[in-house]
């Protein structure tokens, strides 16, 4: 008797460009940015920082965000594939995140919210380009 191989079953989510770019824009909406309210209440309320130290790391993402945009931009507009500059920015910003969760040290915190702000730039400017 011959085995009969299951049918894959179609993709719930029709994976086009008029569905998945827009996908990635809201899911890395927050993120990009470098997690903004998120992070200061988290800070604030678990790490117990102080106001000075929770606008400090916020200001020096932002910094960084403005800094970057216009290079980000110019790189994305001379790069034949964008989606791979999406995917490292992802990357980008996936890497920054991560070491949030067990870091309480304030240059630990900075640098990882300066990473998720420049990946946030890349990300915002592949994603238009």
């Amino acid at each position: 008797m011959p085995w009969n191989r299951p049918q894959a079953l179609p993709l719930p989510v029709p994976m086009n460009p008029n569905f998945a770019l827009p996908a990635v824009n809201f899911f890395m909406a927050d993120v990009g940015g470098g997690l903004g309210a998120f992070l200061s209440t988290w800070l604030a309320g678990a790490a117990g920082w102080t106001p000075e130290k929770v606008g400090t790391v916020l200001a020096a993402g932002s910094i960084v965000g403005a800094v970057l945009a216009g290079p980000a931009g110019a790189l994305v507009d001379r790069v034949a594939r964008p989606r791979l500059l999406l995917a490292i920015a992802c990357g980008t910003i996936v890497a920054g995140t991560l070491p949030l969760l067990p870091a309480r040290a304030f240059w630990a915190v900075l640098a990882a919210q300066v990473v998720v702000s420049a990946g946030g730039r890349w990300e915002g400017r592949a994603s238009a380009g």
